[in-house]
C-alpha cells in the first residue's frame, strides 16, 4: 500500500512526452496505431447496455438525463414528452417510444444534432445539475457519464489535433470532493467500476499495452486514483478539494462529490478551507479552454464530437447550499440541465412508504431532505419548522416610524442610518432594549422587549439598518437619531450590547437613566431562547403572512423584508454547530443576534425581577404601572364592614386614600 501511495505521489503524465523528447522520438508514431476494430457507441443509452461497450444495468432515470445531456434523441421521431417521465419503464418500451440519434443522425428521419438545435428543438448542455435523494443512483450516473466521455475522446484518433490545442497539453477528467479519499471511495470507484466491468474498455486496454510493446513507449499507466492514457494526452484522476492544481490543468471533464455539503461561506474563498464555491469556480475555469474550443470546431459537419461536460448531482443540505443555487441559477442559463427528484422517483426499486419505514428512526424534515430532495432552509438550523415561528408571532408592534437615509460624512464616505419617530411615546411599561451593532459587512439592528402579564418576554418591535457597498452603517449617527429617541419616548430601564465597541454609548446611556451594559452570548444562553420558542415562552409580533409563504419565497434577496419577517428567516437558518451557533450560508445573523440577546437578558432573574413588579394585571387584562404599596385595615361592626388605606410610594410618601365601604 505504502508503494502503490509513493507511486501516485510521484507519477506525472507529463514525464510520458519528456521522455519521447529525451530519446527523440516523434509524437507521430502514435498515429501508426491502428482503433478501427474498436467501434465507437451511437449514443449514451446503447454505450451503457450494449453487449460490446458497458454491457451494464441503467435505471430509466438515468437514460432520461443521459440522453439529455448528451442531446441524444430526436423529437420529431419519438413520443412527445415521453422521455420527460422515465421512471420504471423497460429498455424495450423505452426504444419503442424515443428515437435515439445514431452518431448524431435521425436514423428514421435523417435530420442530425446540428439541425434540431439550430432550430432549438433540442437545446445544447455542457453542465449537469442533480439534486436526488440518497439511493436515487446519482453517484453511478456520474460514473457513466463520465465512462461515455471517456469512450468518445479515446475514439477521436488525436484529441489535441482535432480541438487545436498546443501538442504538450495534456486532456484531464477530474473527480473532485472533499478530500481524496471521498473522491476515490465515491465518483472514482463508480467510474472505475464501470472501466474495469466493460469489455469496451478491458480489450481496449490489452491492445494499448501491446502496442506498447512494439513502439517502445509507455500508452496506459494505472495507479490507484489516476488512468493515463498517452497516446491521447488524456488523463483521468480524482483529487481532493485543496488541490492547487485544481486551477491549472485544461478539463474536458469534471464533477465534483456531494457539492451540496460542502462549505459555502463568503469568509472562506480559498481551496484550503475546502469552500464550494472556489472548488467549483476553480474546475469550470479550467473546462473554458476546452469549451471555447468546441465551439470554434463544432458545426454542421462536425456534429457528434463530444461536448465538455461538468457533472454534479448532489442530494441536499440547504436551500442555500451550492447545489440548490446552481439548480436555481439553470432557469437563466440554458447551458445547464438541471433535474431534482426525491429517491423514489429516480430509483423504483424505493417507495416513499418502504423508505420512511427503514428510515423511521430520523425526523421528516431529515427525511425530506435526504430521501426526498427537499432541503430545509438551512443544515442543521435553529429552528427546523416553520410553524415555530408562526407559533409565537402573536403580539401586537410598537407604533413607531423608522426612516433610512443616507449621507456622507466630513471625508465624503456614505453612510446609512435611520431616524425614529414616535407618534405616540408611552413611558407606563418599563422595556429592554438589545443591539447587534455591524458597520461595514453586518447589519445594525436593535429590539426592544417588554413582560407580558403572563411573564413571557415579548419583543414589541425590532429594526435593522443593512450596510451596503462602500456604504457602511453609522453606529453614531444612528445613536442620536435613533437610540437617542428611543430613550426618550419609552420607559427604557436597560440596554444591552453585544460588544466592547460599545462602550462610549454605554455611559452616554448612563447618563440618561438607563442600566447599560455588554453582553456576550452564549451558546447554551441561545438554546436557552430556543427552548423559549418551542414551548411558546416568548412573542413576537404578527407576520402579515405564514413563515412558510416566506420560506417558500426565500431567495438570495431579502432586502425587501421586514425586521421582524428577517428575525423569523433567521431564526430557520442560523445553523447550529453544536458548539456555536454559526452564521446563515450567504446570510446575516443580525436580527436573531438582538433578540437572543435582549430575550437572554429579560429572563434574568435579577433583571427580570424589576420587570415583574411593574406588571400588574388586571381583571380585563389591562397592564398598570406600580405605583406603591397598599396598607389597608378594618373598619366598622355588626353587619357593616368596609375598607380603608393609603397608597403609599416605595419611598414611603403618601400617594392616595382609599376608602371603601359596603352595607349588607
Amino acid at each position: 500500500m505504502r508503494k502503490e501511495k509513493d507511486e501516485e505521489a510521484g507519477f506525472s503524465p507529463y514525464d510520458i512526452f519528456e521522455n519521447l523528447k529525451k530519446n527523440n522520438l516523434d509524437p507521430s508514431i502514435f498515429d501508426t496505431i491502428d482503433e478501427r476494430d474498436f467501434p465507437k457507441a451511437p449514443n449514451f443509452l446503447e454505450f451503457a447496455i450494449g453487449p460490446s461497450f458497458l454491457n451494464t444495468l441503467i435505471l430509466p432515470k438515468q437514460v432520461e438525463i443521459g440522453t439529455k445531456l448528451y442531446c441524444d434523441w430526436c423529437p420529431r421521431c419519438s413520443k412527445p414528452g415521453y422521455i420527460d417521465n422515465l421512471f420504471d419503464q423497460s429498455v424495450g418500451n423505452i426504444k419503442d417510444n424515443i428515437m435515439f440519434l445514431e452518431f448524431g443522425v435521425c436514423p428514421k428521419c435523417g435530420v442530425n444534432r446540428f439541425e434540431l438545435m439550430s432550430s432549438k428543438e433540442i437545446i445544447f448542455r455542457n453542465e449537469l445539475v442533480g439534486v436526488a435523494g440518497q439511493r436515487s443512483g446519482k453517484t453511478k450516473l456520474v460514473g457513466l457519464i463520465a465512462a461515455y466521455t471517456n469512450h468518445r475522446f479515446l475514439k477521436i484518433p488525436s484529441p489535441i489535433r482535432t480541438f487545436n490545442q498546443t501538442s504538450g497539453d495534456i486532456l484531464s477528467g477530474t473527480f473532485s470532493a472533499l478530500s481524496l479519499d471521498h473522491a476515490y471511495r465515491n465518483l472514482w470507484k463508480a467510474f472505475k467500476g464501470f472501466i474495469d466491468g466493460s469489455p469496451w474498455f478491458q480489450n481496449y486496454h490489452r491492445f494499448i499495452k501491446g502496442e506498447e510493446k512494439r513502439l517502445g513507449v509507455e500508452l496506459f499507466h494505472e495507479l490507484k486514483t489516476s488512468i493515463m492514457y498517452g497516446h491521447k494526452q488524456l488523463l483521468w484522476n480524482a483529487t481532493g478539494s485543496q488541490d492547487r492544481k485544481m486551477r491549472g490543468d485544461t478539463r474536458i471533464f469534471a464533477a465534483i462529490d456531494e457539492l451540496g455539503w460542502m462549505i459555502s461561506d463568503d469568509s472562506k474563498l480559498e481551496l484550503q478551507n475546502m469552500n464550494a464555491d472556489a472548488i467549483y469556480t476553480a474546475l469550470s475555469n479550467s473546462l473554458t479552454t476546452m469549451r471555447t474550443k468546441f465551439k470554434q470546431i463544432w458545426g454542421r459537419g462536425n456534429f457528434d464530437i463530444p461536448p465538455i461536460i461538468m457533472a454534479n448531482i448532489s442530494s441536499p443540505s440547504s436551500v442555500k447550499d451550492k447545489i440548490m443555487r446552481l439548480a436555481k441559477e439553470a432557469k437563466k442559463n440554458d447551458r445547464i440541465l438541471a433535474v431534482q427528484g426525491a429517491t423514489w422517483t429516480w430509483n423504483s426499486d424505493y417507495t416513499y412508504e418502504s423508505l420512511r419505514e427503514e428510515m423511521a428512526h430520523i425526523d421528516e424534515l431529515t427525511f425530506q431532505r435526504d430521501f426526498g430532495a427537499e432541503p430545509p432552509l438551512a443544515s442543521h438550523p435553529y429552528l427546523s419548522e416553520p410553524r415555530l415561528v408562526d407559533k409565537i408571532a402573536i403580539g401586537e408592534s410598537l407604533n413607531v416610524i423608522c426612516n433610512t437615509y443616507i449621507e456622507k460624512d466630513f471625508q465624503g464616505d456614505s453612510y446609512r442610518s435611520a431616524k425614529l419617530l414616535c407618534p405616540k411615546p408611552e413611558k407606563m411599561i418599563p422595556r429592554l432594549v438589545s443591539f447587534d451593532l455591524g458597520s461595514m459587512k453586518n447589519s445594525l439592528a436593535v429590539c426592544l422587549f417588554s413582560l407580558t402579564p403572563e411573564l413571557k418576554p415579548k419583543l414589541d418591535f425590532a429594526f435593522v439598518v443593512r450596510p451596503e457597498k462602500n456604504i457602511r452603517a453609522n453606529i453614531a449617527k444612528f445613536f442620536e437619531d435613533f437610540t437617542v429617541p428611543l430613550v426618550t419616548n419609552f420607559a427604557v430601564k436597560h440596554a444591552i450590547f453585544d460588544r466592547w465597541q460599545s462602550l462610549d454609548q454605554i455611559e452616554r446611556l448612563k447618563s440618561m437613566g438607563v442600566t447599560a451594559q455588554v453582553h456576550s452570548l452564549t451558546y447554551k444562553e441561545m438554546d436557552s431562547i430556543r427552548g423559549a420558542i418551542i414551548s411558546q415562552s416568548i412573542i413576537i409580533p404578527k407576520l402579515q403572512f405564514p413563515m412558510e409563504k416566506y420560506v417558500k419565497e426565500y431567495v438570495d434577496d431579502v432586502l425587501h423584508l421586514d425586521a421582524i419577517t428577517l428575525l423569523g428567516i433567521q431564526l430557520l437558518t442560523v445553523r447550529d454547530t453544536g458548539h456555536k451557533m454559526a452564521k446563515p450560508l450567504l446570510g446575516d445573523d443580525d436580527v436573531f443576534r438582538a433578540f437572543a440577546l435582549g430575550a437572554t437578558k429579560l429572563a434574568d432573574p435579577k433583571i427580570k425581577e424589576e420587570y415583574v413588579k411593574y406588571a400588574m394585571p388586571t381583571k380585563t387584562g389591562h397592564t398598570v404601572a406600580h405605583l406603591g404599596s397598599v396598607r389597608i385595615r378594618s373598619t366598622g361592626g355588626g353587619g357593616n364592614f368596609g375598607l380603608t388605606g393609603n397608597i403609599e410610594g416605595d419611598n414611603g410618601r403618601q400617594l392616595a386614600a382609599v376608602r371603601s365601604r359596603r352595607r349588607c
